[in-house]
C-alpha cells in the first residue's frame, strides 16, 4: 500500500510541478513580449528625438552663420522652425531629469531673438551649439543603453529568473544524488 501512496504522491507532485512550470513559462513569455514592445516604442522615440535634435542643431548652425545678413521675413521663418523643433524636443523629454539639457536648448533658441543684427555673437552661439550637440550625444547614448539593457522591471525579472533557475538546478542535482544513494542498485 505504501508503494501505491508513493506513486500517487509522485503523480500529484509531477502535476503540480508541471503547472508551476507552465505558469512560469506563461509569465515569462508575457513579460518578454511587453519588454520587446516597450523597447520598440523607445527605439522609435530615440529615432524621432535624434531627427529633431539634428534638425534643430543644423538650423541653429545655419541661423548662426546667416544671422547678421538675414532679412526679417527669412529670420522669422527660421525662428518659427527653431521654436517648433524646440517644443517638439522639450515635449519628448523629462522636465526634471533633463532640465539642464532643456535649459541649454531654450537658451540657444532665445539667443536668436534677443540679439539684433549688430550685437549678435556668432562665437557664443557656435559654442552653445557644440555644447547642445555633446549633450544630445550623451542623452541618446543613455537612452540606447536603456533599450539595450531593458527596463528596470525586466532586469529585476531576469535576475530573479536566474536565481530560480540556479535553485532549480541545485534541487534537481540534490534529488538525483539522494535517489542514487538510496537506490537498491548501489546497496
Amino acid at each position: 500500500m505504501s508503494a501505491e501512496v508513493s506513486v500517487a504522491v509522485i503523480g500529484a507532485v509531477a502535476v503540480l510541478i508541471a503547472s508551476v512550470i507552465g505558469l512560469i513559462v506563461a509569465v515569462t513569455t508575457s513579460i518578454i513580449a511587453k519588454e520587446q514592445k516597450i523597447s520598440e516604442f523607445r527605439q522609435i522615440w530615440i529615432d524621432a528625438l535624434r531627427e529633431e535634435c539634428s534638425e534643430f542643431l543644423t538650423l541653429s548652425m545655419h541661423l548662426a552663420n546667416i544671422r547678421k545678413n538675414c532679412d526679417s521675413e527669412k529670420l522669422n521663418e527660421l525662428l518659427l522652425r527653431i521654436f517648433k523643433l524646440l517644443n517638439q524636443i522639450v515635449l519628448r523629454l523629462n522636465p526634471s531629469k533633463d532640465a539642464v539639457f532643456i535649459a541649454k536648448l531654450e537658451k540657444l533658441a532665445r539667443s536668436y531673438t534677443k540679439s539684433t543684427k549688430s550685437n549678435f555673437n556668432q562665437k557664443n552661439n557656435l559654442n552653445l551649439i557644440y555644447e547642445v550637440s555633446k549633450d544630445t550625444h550623451v542623452l541618446l547614448k543613455k537612452e540606447w543603453e536603456r533599450v539595450k539593457n531593458g527596463e528596470k522591471q525586466f532586469i529585476n525579472f531576469k535576475n530573479i529568473g536566474k536565481f530560480f533557475v540556479s535553485t532549480f538546478i541545485v534541487a534537481i542535482y540534490v534529488l538525483f544524488a539522494i535517489a542514487l544513494i538510496k537506490s537498491p542498485i548501489l546497496s
